[in-house]
């Protein structure tokens, strides 16, 4: 239940002025990116796979690999390796969840970003994508090398659409055998995938699980409401207006004891 939206502010990378060498290369073309890609995933014992569809806010030579691990895991797999030298250290923007560095690759400087894996909170799914030309990186060099490159971060919410056709409270919903399912679940679903700013994959299911619950238990103490796991007309309210708090995804996990 996770998406990268398709159309988010511009993304603003900052690197330090030790990596201003780097940026000095020509941007990395499709091969290039590809050849990151293998040696990132050998290095993290990736997956090069298909990026998903709802990630338009990259280039057409984006690669993407999935991970079995934690983000902090393979992030630390990154750094440790020498077969993949990144040029800074991870930095993160607006949404924590999501962590940025580039990655060496011959003459040329490869972005990554590393962010959950759609469908499984436990894995992690890196991005990586062209920079920007020498011409646009110099361009905005001041004290630190900014650039603004081709990809782009999830959408922040759109506050003025969001209370827009709130659809009505109509059960409490929580945890059970069997486990509850119906259309209020998956716009449930849907809505909290919004909060939390995490890219969509299939989205929602419609089924009232483990995940739903310890996610539900996660958006409650992001907003000061009774952690219960149940939505009742109080949490369902809060959720469906613009005052509902962003929380980040990786607090689903402790709810769910991993």
């Amino acid at each position: 239940m996770t998406r990268l939206g398709s159309h988010s502010k511009t993304f603003v990378l900052g690197v330090g002025l030790a990596a201003s060498a780097a940026f000095a290369q020509s941007p990395a073309d499709t091969r290039v990116v590809d050849k990151a890609a293998v040696a990132v995933a050998r290095t993290v014992d990736g997956t090069i796979t298909p990026c998903p569809a709802s990630y338009t806010n990259f280039t057409a030579a984006k690669a993407c690999v999935r991970v079995p691990y934690s983000a902090e895991r393979t992030k630390m797999l990154l750094n440790r390796s020498e077969a993949t030298p990144l040029v800074t250290a991870w930095r993160s923007q607006r949404n924590p969840i999501f962590s940025y560095n580039y990655v060496r690759q011959g003459g040329a400087v490869v972005a990554v970003i590393a962010g959950p894996a759609p469908g499984d909170a436990k894995a992690t799914l890196l991005v990586l994508d062209t920079v920007p030309t020498r011409a646009e990186a110099d361009l905005q060099r001041r004290e630190d090398i900014r650039i603004t490159p081709k990809v782009s971060p999830p959408a922040a919410p759109n506050r003025a659409s969001e209370t827009v056709n709130v659809p009505p409270f109509r059960r409490s919903l929580a945890l059970a055998s069997p486990h509850l399912n119906g259309e209020d679940v998956r716009l449930l679903q849907e809505r909290l995938i919004e909060v939390a700013r995490i890219p969509r994959g299939t989205g929602g299911d419609g089924w009232y699980g483990p995940v739903t619950a310890a996610t539900v238990k996660a958006f409650q103490a992001a907003n000061g409401l009774r952690v219960t796991g149940v939505v009742d007309q109080g949490t369902w309210s809060r959720l469906f207006s613009d005052r509902a708090q962003p929380f980040e995804a990786r607090s689903v996990d402790t709810y769910l004891g991993r």
